[in-house]
């Protein structure tokens, strides 16, 4: 469906890389990002932000490592974010796929997938964390609404959007979101709710 989809073009990320996300068993999720599609430059690595170690890194993932940093974390700023996946942050494209330098080109394609995923990992899943990031994002803050769940709104990290609050939510710079998360995690303790190393 996704060739069908494409006509011919290039698709990120790669076939082995589309569901990397998944790789997370249910039960260890501890925190949902939510981002918007794939990077269309071809460093899609199937995780919602992160690109290949060593790779240029983009803008958002540049102020994210800012807002980290400025909250007392120090994160290796290489690009790869695949240790938050390995520490039970599900983190997820609304789009899975995307056309080379055609961003937002499988929004809708992706959106009703995604709208069921989400749902099913809402009500599936206990005390979890929701990392919603500008207007797409916020959208599903519903699913956060639930079975202990909380949802931590900020405006998106992208140049544009980083330092300015978004409707009644703080900017995503001097937000404090991944600490709060952490003391979130910490309050609602169980056997695998250890804070995330950011």
């Amino acid at each position: 469906e996704i060739e069908n989809e494409s006509k011919g073009c290039i698709v990120y990320p790669s076939a082995d890389k589309i569901f990397r996300a998944f790789y997370l068993p249910l039960e260890k999720i501890k925190v949902v990002i939510i981002g918007q599609d794939p990077y269309h430059d071809g460093n899609a690595v199937g995780i919602c932000f992160s690109v290949p170690p060593g790779k240029k890194i983009n803008p958002s993932l540049l102020n994210i490592y800012t807002e980290l940093e400025s909250e007392g974390y120090k994160p290796k700023r290489n690009g790869d974010l695949s240790h938050w996946l390995n520490q039970g942050c599900l983190m997820l494209n609304t789009a899975l796929t995307v056309e080379k330098a055609n961003p937002e080109a499988h929004l809708k394609f992706w959106y009703p997938f995604s709208e069921l995923l989400l749902d099913y990992v809402a009500k599936s899943t206990h005390n979890v964390a929701w990392l919603l990031m500008g207007k797409p994002a916020s959208e599903f803050k519903n699913f956060a609404e639930i079975n202990g769940h909380k949802a931590f709104i900020t405006s998106h990290p992208s140049p544009l959007s980083a330092y300015r609050p978004f409707r009644t939510y703080p900017a995503f710079i001097g937000s404090g979101v991944f600490k709060k998360i952490n003391e979130f995690l910490h309050e609602s303790a169980h056997d695998f709710r250890e804070e995330i190393e950011w």
